[in-house]
């Protein structure tokens, strides 16, 4: 029986070696926000992407490739900080091309990345209670596998 490989941890990394996202949020690129009051916690005015599963997309367990539904959240100080963090995503989603990246299970083939729908500007309570934090949130869809050699 092989592992599968986490499609998310394939997707954040891959993220993670894009210099234009990376750059743009500081390095700051998540399956979950890590905005808070703790040592080591993104500030609280600080750009980050922010890859999150969407709940009721299961997981297909005896496939090969994994078809993973998620939403981005391009977080910001305000809602034009967010909106740089969005267009470098979709500079990210414009050139991806299949491509390979080594995640804890092995090497992960992903095959695309799309945005499925358009962008909505929202505020994050979570983040920062009383006003919100503004954030992009994009729908996007994936094909990840485990490559095999």
């Amino acid at each position: 029986m092989t592992m599968q490989v986490d499609p998310f941890e394939a997707l954040v990394t891959l993220a993670q070696q894009n210099s234009g996202l990376a750059d743009e949020t500081g390095g700051r690129i998540d399956v979950m926000h890590h905005y808070g009051q703790d040592a080591g916690d993104w500030p609280l005015d600080a750009k980050s992407l922010v890859l999150t599963p969407v709940s009721g997309v299961p997981p297909i367990l005896d496939d090969t490739v994994q078809r993973v539904g998620l939403e981005a959240r391009c977080y910001g100080d305000t809602p034009f900080d967010a909106g740089r963090v969005y267009m470098r995503l979709v500079d990210w989603l414009r050139t991806a091309e299949r491509v390979t990246v080594d995640v804890t299970g092995g090497t992960a083939l992903v095959y695309y990345v799309i945005q499925t729908s358009s962008q909505r500007l929202a505020l994050d309570d979570e983040v920062r209670p009383g006003g919100g934090m503004p954030f992009y949130g994009i729908p996007l869809r994936a094909e990840i596998s485990e490559l095999f050699v």
